[in-house]
């Protein structure tokens, strides 16, 4: 498969997953970024853990109890929509010494339909696809921590696949970030003039929190634009959700400031009949649509 994978499993020799009838073998060993590999690490440890333990030195036991785990995950993936994987437990040597293997079978064209899809769906808010894609790295940065690709070359290497198989992609996100960067850089001159027009920020001898963060957020996005030159997708997603909930929270800010303040400021200057307070993003409404 074309799809840059983040290392190989293996079957440990001792401790707590050993297990020498079954093994790990074909594709259930490479692991990709956007893979549900929680779920998949939680089938080998049943496999290769739990059922050994509980029926040890009886390889046809554990066959038959691998084969029942075996149908209760595929019902996981297909009750999950993950109908790009399934899992399968077959048989190998016979006689005294008996071997089992484990396999993952990846449908490669139903797998880049769920990664677009799962990007585009409107079913899931934002903070479940961003739990899935840690959960599904958490899982390939314990394998990466034991590959051959840990060295500096190795993630520059993966870091290439990416940007090979998305580069399309890349080009895009990079225009649209410098037209958000452009329009960031117009609200910072319209917020400005806002708020040198306005005697209740004079008054009270402060800036709207959303002026100070726009300055801040140029720099974030340009931080943005590097890290996906490079190939850490990853990393970008968690930065762009930072970059939006201080920006939430700086408009929430100055939105109770201009009600809260106003009152105060019309008690103490009776005589100047200011306008009802209004959110100081009204204006220019239009510009802020990307």
């Amino acid at each position: 498969m074309d799809w840059p994978s983040y290392g190989v499993s293996y079957t440990r020799k001792g401790g707590r997953n050993k297990n020498k009838y079954f093994r790990i073998e074909g594709e259930a060993k490479t692991h990709y970024v956007d893979f549900p590999n929680q779920l998949t690490q939680n089938f080998f440890s049943e496999l290769l853990g739990r059922i050994s333990q509980k029926h040890p030195n009886k390889p046809e036991k554990q066959y038959e109890k691998a084969l029942e785990v075996k149908q209760e995950y595929n019902e996981k993936l297909q009750e999950h929509g993950y109908d790009f994987l399934t899992y399968v437990v077959v048989k190998g040597k016979t006689g005294e010494k008996p071997t089992f293997g484990i396999q993952v079978r990846i449908y490669e064209d139903k797998f880049k339909n769920f990664l677009e899809e799962f990007s585009q769906t409107t079913d899931l808010n934002l903070s479940e696809k961003y739990r899935y894609l840690m959960l599904s790295r958490f899982s390939t940065l314990v394998i990466e921590s034991k590959s051959e690709r840990t060295s500096k070359s190795g993630i520059e290497d993966l870091q290439n696949e990416i940007k090979e198989l998305v580069e399309e992609d890349l080009e895009v996100i990079d225009q649209k970030l410098d037209n958000i960067i452009s329009k960031v850089k117009k609200w910072q001159v319209e917020l400005q003039k806002y708020w040198s027009n306005r005697s209740l920020w004079k008054y009270f001898n402060t800036y709207p929190s959303t002026l100070l963060y726009l300055m801040e957020m140029e720099s974030i996005l340009e931080n943005i634009k590097i890290l996906i030159q490079r190939g850490a997708i990853t990393p970008s997603y968690r930065e762009m959700r930072k970059l939006l909930e201080n920006l939430s929270w700086s408009i929430f800010d100055d939105f109770l400031f201009i009600n809260s303040k106003y009152y105060r400021f019309q008690t103490e200057n009776p005589k100047k009949n200011l306008p009802e307070p209004r959110s100081f993003l009204n204006f220019h409404t239009a510009s802020f649509v990307c």
